[in-house]
Protein backbone atom coordinates (compact mmCIF):
# COMPACT_ATOMS: atom_id res chain seq x y z
CA UNK A 1 0.00 0.00 0.00
CA UNK A 2 3.00 2.42 0.86
CA UNK A 3 4.30 2.00 -2.53
CA UNK A 4 0.72 2.55 -4.07
CA UNK A 5 0.91 5.53 -2.56
CA UNK A 6 4.33 6.74 -3.25
CA UNK A 7 3.71 6.11 -7.09
CA UNK A 8 0.25 8.08 -6.55
CA UNK A 9 2.23 11.29 -5.18
CA UNK A 10 4.65 10.69 -7.97
CA UNK A 11 2.14 10.52 -10.61
CA UNK A 12 0.42 13.46 -9.27
CA UNK A 13 3.91 15.30 -9.08
CA UNK A 14 4.47 14.47 -12.91
CA UNK A 15 1.28 15.42 -14.13
CA UNK A 16 1.50 18.90 -12.23
CA UNK A 17 4.90 18.97 -14.18
CA UNK A 18 3.42 18.55 -17.22
CA UNK A 19 0.50 20.60 -16.94
CA UNK A 20 2.77 23.51 -15.67
CA UNK A 21 5.31 22.76 -18.95
CA UNK A 22 2.21 23.47 -21.38
CA UNK A 23 2.96 27.13 -22.09
CA UNK A 24 6.96 26.31 -21.90
CA UNK A 25 8.51 26.73 -25.45
CA UNK A 26 11.71 24.76 -26.56
CA UNK A 27 14.04 27.77 -27.59
CA UNK A 28 16.11 26.39 -29.64
CA UNK A 29 13.75 25.44 -32.52
CA UNK A 30 10.88 27.67 -31.35
CA UNK A 31 8.54 24.83 -31.01
CA UNK A 32 5.99 24.04 -27.89
CA UNK A 33 7.00 21.25 -25.90
CA UNK A 34 3.45 20.61 -25.75
CA UNK A 35 1.17 20.09 -28.77
CA UNK A 36 4.40 19.92 -30.97
CA UNK A 37 4.65 21.42 -34.25
CA UNK A 38 2.07 23.90 -35.50
CA UNK A 39 1.50 24.72 -32.32
CA UNK A 40 1.19 28.61 -33.48
CA UNK A 41 -1.12 27.78 -36.50
CA UNK A 42 -3.44 25.65 -34.80
CA UNK A 43 -3.75 28.64 -32.30
CA UNK A 44 -4.08 31.22 -34.81
CA UNK A 45 -6.92 29.30 -36.78
CA UNK A 46 -8.69 28.21 -33.04
CA UNK A 47 -8.22 32.18 -31.71
CA UNK A 48 -8.53 33.76 -34.56
CA UNK A 49 -5.00 35.63 -34.75
CA UNK A 50 -4.16 38.46 -36.61
CA UNK A 51 -0.78 38.00 -38.09
CA UNK A 52 0.87 40.35 -35.78
CA UNK A 53 -0.76 39.11 -32.68
CA UNK A 54 1.21 35.62 -34.04
CA UNK A 55 4.26 37.49 -33.95
CA UNK A 56 4.10 39.22 -30.97
CA UNK A 57 3.19 34.86 -29.16
CA UNK A 58 6.06 33.73 -31.24
CA UNK A 59 8.45 36.31 -30.00
CA UNK A 60 6.91 35.82 -26.51
CA UNK A 61 7.18 31.93 -26.39
CA UNK A 62 10.77 32.19 -27.95
CA UNK A 63 12.04 34.72 -25.03
CA UNK A 64 10.48 32.62 -22.33
CA UNK A 65 11.61 29.13 -23.71
CA UNK A 66 14.75 30.65 -23.56
CA UNK A 67 14.46 31.74 -19.98
CA UNK A 68 12.88 29.19 -18.53
CA UNK A 69 15.29 26.27 -20.61
CA UNK A 70 17.77 26.14 -17.42
CA UNK A 71 14.74 25.44 -15.06
CA UNK A 72 13.29 22.72 -17.39
CA UNK A 73 16.89 21.30 -17.69
CA UNK A 74 17.04 21.31 -14.11
CA UNK A 75 13.52 19.82 -13.17
CA UNK A 76 14.77 16.87 -15.70
CA UNK A 77 17.70 16.41 -14.08
CA UNK A 78 16.17 15.97 -11.07
CA UNK A 79 13.59 13.63 -12.45
CA UNK A 80 16.75 11.08 -13.63
CA UNK A 81 17.87 11.50 -9.89
CA UNK A 82 14.53 10.89 -8.75
CA UNK A 83 14.37 7.42 -10.83
CA UNK A 84 17.77 6.75 -9.55
CA UNK A 85 17.09 6.71 -5.89
CA UNK A 86 13.98 5.05 -6.34
CA UNK A 87 15.82 2.81 -8.41
CA UNK A 88 18.46 2.16 -5.84
CA UNK A 89 16.08 1.97 -2.77
CA UNK A 90 17.45 5.36 -1.37
CA UNK A 91 15.92 6.07 2.12
CA UNK A 92 12.81 8.16 2.23
CA UNK A 93 14.68 11.08 3.11
CA UNK A 94 17.01 11.11 0.45
CA UNK A 95 13.97 10.58 -1.94
CA UNK A 96 11.92 13.40 -0.34
CA UNK A 97 15.20 15.63 -0.98
CA UNK A 98 14.97 15.60 -4.57
CA UNK A 99 10.83 15.51 -4.14
CA UNK A 100 11.45 19.21 -2.33
CA UNK A 101 13.55 19.72 -5.07
CA UNK A 102 10.81 18.92 -7.72
CA UNK A 103 8.49 20.50 -5.94
CA UNK A 104 10.43 23.48 -5.51
CA UNK A 105 11.31 23.83 -9.36
CA UNK A 106 7.51 23.27 -9.98
CA UNK A 107 6.09 26.33 -8.28
CA UNK A 108 8.91 28.59 -10.26
CA UNK A 109 7.48 26.74 -13.57
CA UNK A 110 4.17 27.59 -12.64
CA UNK A 111 5.16 31.46 -11.86
CA UNK A 112 6.68 31.48 -15.55
CA UNK A 113 3.59 30.05 -16.63
CA UNK A 114 1.43 32.52 -15.11
CA UNK A 115 3.91 35.29 -16.48
CA UNK A 116 3.06 33.75 -20.14
CA UNK A 117 -0.25 33.86 -19.46
CA UNK A 118 -0.02 37.61 -18.08
CA UNK A 119 1.50 38.46 -20.84
CA UNK A 120 -0.60 36.61 -23.25
CA UNK A 121 -3.73 38.63 -22.31
CA UNK A 122 -1.84 42.04 -23.54
CA UNK A 123 -1.94 40.21 -26.91
CA UNK A 124 -5.07 38.72 -26.86
CA UNK A 125 -8.44 40.14 -26.56
CA UNK A 126 -11.36 38.94 -24.50
CA UNK A 127 -12.67 36.52 -26.45
CA UNK A 128 -9.54 35.35 -27.86
CA UNK A 129 -8.65 34.63 -23.93
CA UNK A 130 -11.49 33.06 -22.72
CA UNK A 131 -10.91 30.86 -26.27
CA UNK A 132 -7.47 30.06 -25.07
CA UNK A 133 -8.99 29.21 -21.52
CA UNK A 134 -11.27 26.79 -22.96
CA UNK A 135 -8.83 25.08 -25.16
CA UNK A 136 -6.16 25.00 -22.37
CA UNK A 137 -9.17 23.12 -20.23
CA UNK A 138 -9.85 20.96 -22.78
CA UNK A 139 -6.06 20.01 -23.32
CA UNK A 140 -5.93 19.12 -19.63
CA UNK A 141 -8.54 16.76 -19.89
CA UNK A 142 -6.62 14.85 -22.48
CA UNK A 143 -3.30 14.53 -20.65
CA UNK A 144 -5.07 13.60 -17.53
CA UNK A 145 -6.79 10.85 -19.59
CA UNK A 146 -3.36 9.90 -21.72
CA UNK A 147 -1.73 9.55 -18.23
CA UNK A 148 -4.53 7.92 -16.57
CA UNK A 149 -4.56 5.21 -19.19
CA UNK A 150 -0.84 4.45 -19.49
CA UNK A 151 -0.30 4.56 -16.08
CA UNK A 152 -3.52 2.09 -14.95
CA UNK A 153 -1.85 0.00 -17.81
CA UNK A 154 1.62 0.05 -16.17
CA UNK A 155 0.13 -0.90 -12.50
CA UNK A 156 -1.91 -3.59 -13.38
CA UNK A 157 0.84 -5.57 -14.72
CA UNK A 158 1.50 -5.12 -11.19
CA UNK A 159 -1.23 -5.56 -9.85
CA UNK A 160 -1.35 -2.85 -7.75
CA UNK A 161 -3.75 -0.42 -9.77
CA UNK A 162 -5.15 2.81 -7.62
CA UNK A 163 -9.00 2.05 -7.70
CA UNK A 164 -8.93 6.43 -8.00
CA UNK A 165 -7.19 8.97 -9.85
CA UNK A 166 -4.90 11.65 -8.17
CA UNK A 167 -6.73 14.38 -5.81
CA UNK A 168 -6.55 17.84 -7.69
CA UNK A 169 -8.81 19.50 -10.39
CA UNK A 170 -8.25 17.72 -13.70
CA UNK A 171 -10.44 19.75 -15.76
CA UNK A 172 -7.43 22.08 -16.48
CA UNK A 173 -3.53 22.91 -16.17
CA UNK A 174 -4.22 26.03 -14.35
CA UNK A 175 -6.86 24.42 -11.60
CA UNK A 176 -9.75 26.91 -13.02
Amino acid sequence: MKNVLKGLWVGSLAVSLLAGFALAVRAEDDKPMMGGPGRIERMKEKLGLSDDQVTKIKDLFKKKGQENKPLRDQVKIDMDTLQQKVDSKASDGEIKKVLDALSADRQKLESARREIEDQLKTILTPTQQAKFVLSMKERGREMMGKWMKNHKSKMNKGNDAPSDPPAGDQGSPTGN
